[in-house]
Formats: C-alpha cells, sequence, structure tokens
C-alpha cells in the first residue's frame, strides 16, 4: 500500500471513529479501536519518510491536525495498556470514566523529537611522513577555535592542525607541516609530597591496604628490594590475597 493509498484509508478510518464518538458511550469501544487502526497506519507513514516531514504530509493528506496524528499514533503504541484499563472496569461503572483514564496517557501532550545526533566528522591524516598518514581518524575535541583537532588514532589520542587533516571521502594528498608538540605538565612529584601527608593520618590496616593496592598496581616499575619489603610487611595472608589479584 503506497502513501496515498494510506492516506485514504487512515481518513476513512477517522471518519468512522468520529461517528462512533457521536453514537454515544456504547459505541467508545469502536472508535477507540479505529483511532488505533488509524494509529497504526500512521506509524507505517511515519517510519517511510525522511526525518522532519511527517508533519507536512498529516497536514496535506489527512483530515486532522499533526497533534491529532501523534495521539491516535500513541493510542496503538499504547493498545495493550489501553483495552486492559477498559476491560477490567466494573460493570456497573460508565464505560467513560474507564476510557478517560485509558486515554490519559496515550492523549497526553506527545514530547516533541529529539532530531538524530550528527554524526562525528572523520579525517583523514594527510601529515606526510607522520606514522599515521592516510588513516581515517575521528575528532574527539577541537582546541584553539577549531584549528586544533584532537583526534582518535590507531596511535593514541594525537592533536594535529586542521590544514594537516582532510575530509575522509576527499582523495589523499599529503602536505608538508610540523606534528604539534603537546607539552604535558609532569605533577609526579607532587602526587608523592601529597600522598606523603596523607598515610600519615592512616592507622596501620589502612596504611597495609595502601602498600598492597600499590604492590599491585606498580609491579611493573618496583625494584625487586622494594616489592620484597612491602610483601614482608603486608603480610603472609594479604600477600597471599594481593597474589590471587
Amino acid at each position: 500500500m503506497n502513501l496515498l493509498e494510506l492516506a485514504n484509508s487512515i481518513n476513512e478510518v477517522f471518519k468512522q471513529s468520529k461517528q462512533f464518538y457521536e453514537a454515544g458511550i456504547e459505541s467508545f469501544k469502536l472508535a477507540i479501536a479505529a483511532d488505533k487502526e488509524a494509529g497504526e497506519m500512521l506509524i507505517k507513514v511515519k517510519s517511510s519518510l525522511p526525518y522532519g516531514q511527517f508533519g507536512d504530509w498529516v497536514s496535506k493528506n489527512c483530515d486532522f491536525t499533526h497533534r491529532h496524528a501523534n495521539r491516535l499514533m500513541l493510542i496503538a503504541k499504547n493498545w495493550e495498556k489501553i483495552i486492559a484499563t477498559l476491560d477490567t472496569r466494573d460493570e456497573s461503572e460508565s464505560l467513560l470514566p474507564s476510557l478517560r483514564t485509558a486515554l490519559a496517557l496515550a492523549a497526553a501532550e506527545p514530547k516533541p523529537e529529539a532530531p538524530p545526533p550528527e554524526p562525528t566528522p572523520k579525517y583523514k591524516v594527510a601529515l606526510k611522513g607522520h606514522a599515521c598518514y592516510g588513516e581515517t581518524v575521528e575528532v574527539k575535541e577541537e582546541l584553539n577555535k577549531g584549528d586544533v583537532l584532537v583526534c582518535k588514532t590507531s596511535k593514541g589520542e594525537i592533536p594535529f592542525l586542521k590544514k594537516e587533516l582532510i575530509p575522509e571521502s576527499q582523495l589523499l594528498e599529503s602536505v608538508d607541516a610540523e606534528i604539534i608538540d603537546v607539552e604535558v605538565e609532569d605533577i609526579s612529584e607532587q602526587l608523592k609530597e601529597a600522598i606523603a601527608l596523607v598515610i600519615e593520618y592512616l592507622p596501620e590496616v589502612e596504611l597495609k591496604a595502601v602498600l598492597a593496592a600499590s604492590l599491585s598496581i606498580g609491579k611493573e616499575h618496583l625494584p625487586s628490594d622494594a616489592q620484597s619489603t612491602a610483601a614482608r610487611l603486608i603480610g603472609g595472608q594479604d600477600l597471599a590475597i594481593l597474589g590471587q589479584g
């Protein structure tokens, strides 16, 4: 069924729904069933259209508003909840209050759809002689008003001048430029001082835990005598637990 045929079917079902509602309380189930049918067809239409075009399509092809179309689709999506509310009502109870309760969710003002996220820009590294030359990379962060792009590469995160990159779809042409050297401040000495200050206030149990964690984390960096001393101070039981980790 094409979109024009769907539009005709939707309008016909909408007409039936109006007639059912006008007929009174006893026809309400038939009316809301017609709404559900129209909602299902609208969902099909919306899924077949590009993003943002559904509202215009409804305005041009349907005998109701975009807002009402959203409500019809909500009825279709929440049909099981609605029909369960209607079916579990007391026989002595009027259908109308139950119907209002059931429609509270479906007839609520729908939240506006968020636009699809923009794709992350990708580039090719055009910097001649660079280890990532020719590689397609993804931009993680822009610096210096977009003149410097920090990119995810096979060698890690590397900053490039924008002129050292070309769009992914463009043919690769090498450029001559210098790789940006980004100096990272070494704060290891400050960290050592801070750790020394903190551990002065820790009791023995917590100190052992810190030592055990340090031994586990720094195995590759600690000389054997430092490892032996730490292991001896931790104790045999704690060392066994550490070895299991």
